[in-house]
């Protein structure tokens, strides 16, 4: 039986196979801010803001290992 921690955590290939499938809308994301007259910078830490938002609203946010 897998323990909960083990439930818990996310593998680093899995990330990576993730951030690989979402790069090109991760870009224009950070274009689209641009283009609104962002930096690039302050584009950069919206997302990280937004980020951190969205994890911090789930219950058991996972760790990578």
């Amino acid at each position: 039986m897998i323990s909960i921690e083990e439930a818990l955590a996310v593998s680093q290939e899995r990330i990576t196979d993730c951030g690989s499938e979402i790069v090109m809308d991760f870009t224009d994301l950070i274009a689209r801010g641009e283009d609104s007259g962002f930096s690039r910078k302050e584009v950069l830490v919206a997302i990280s803001a937004l980020t951190a938002c969205e994890l911090s609203s789930l219950p058991d946010v996972p760790r990578i290992h």
